[in-house]
């Protein structure tokens, strides 16, 4: 398994891209832990090369974030492999994203303990409030970390509503799928009525479509001749009763 669709917003929208200096350019930067950082949470991890003052354009903070993300994804592979080994189910799209958001942030120690045997373990109810404890950069609790905590232990769990509403952004999956159909007006059932009255009669269906009709010369089948005979019966029948009814009245009349 690879990067699902969750990491990503969920990363960006905690790192934002910093520290803009106008005309879609940004420039190096100092996080709360005190780490020399660009765009997207962009460290020397990452770029080795990086320095103070470096200034990059928004497309490369872009790409080297996107390109960085495998990264951490492979950080997971050594834990996941001990997990399957150990008879646990795999992980979902939306623990693994969790966990990669995680890592971003915190690099490979955030397996070093209670993370990583949860994960080894199958202990997957647990990983909420192992998640919860790394809330602290330069030794002091960070109210946006524990923010982006919640975070990733709401979308570990499957709650992508909750995980959005803590992280105010946008996740896949997180607008509703369906939507209430609205009871059609007086108005708009006899304008209903009127298309599909036009469109048995001409064929122009109610939605525009075309309602099949049967082809210039081809043969009348059996029971096409029997409505028309019985059609041929029944007019003959009225035609004898209404003669009749008509002669009945002039004996009355006379």
């Amino acid at each position: 398994m690879s990067v699902g669709p969750y990491a990503s917003p969920l990363i960006q929208v905690f790192e934002n891209c910093l520290k803009p200096i106008g005309s879609g350019q940004f420039i190096t930067y100092y996080c709360p832990a005190k780490v020399l950082s660009m765009g997207y949470g962009t460290t020397r991890d990452d770029v080795p090369s990086l320095q103070p003052g470096d200034i990059w354009s928004k497309q490369k903070c872009e790409e080297v974030f996107a390109q960085s993300l495998p990264k951490y994804d492979s950080f997971l592979d050594g834990d996941l492999a001990i997990r399957a080994r150990n008879g646990h189910k795999s992980l979902t799209v939306y623990q693994r994203d969790a966990l990669i958001s995680g890592l971003y942030n915190a690099g490979p120690a955030l397996l070093s303990g209670n993370i990583g045997r949860a994960v080894r373990e199958g202990r997957d109810k647990d990983m909420p409030e192992f998640l919860s404890r790394w809330n602290k950069g330069g030794g002091k609790v960070l109210q946006g970390l524990v923010r982006r905590r919640k975070a990733e232990g709401q979308l570990w769990s499957g709650d992508i509503k909750g995980a959005q509403a803590t992280a105010q952004t946008i996740l896949p999956g997180s607008m509703p799928q369906s939507r209430e159909v609205p009871t059609p007006t007086t108005g708009e059932l006899a304008r209903r009525t009127t298309r599909e009255g036009a469109a048995a009669a001409g064929g122009a269906g109610a939605s525009g479509g075309t309602v099949a009709t049967k082809p210039a010369g081809a043969p009348t089948s059996n029971a096409e001749i029997a409505l028309i005979v019985g059609g041929l019966v029944v007019f003959v029948i009225g035609a004898v009763l209404v003669a009749s009814k008509v002669s009945a009245l002039k004996k009355d009349w006379h």
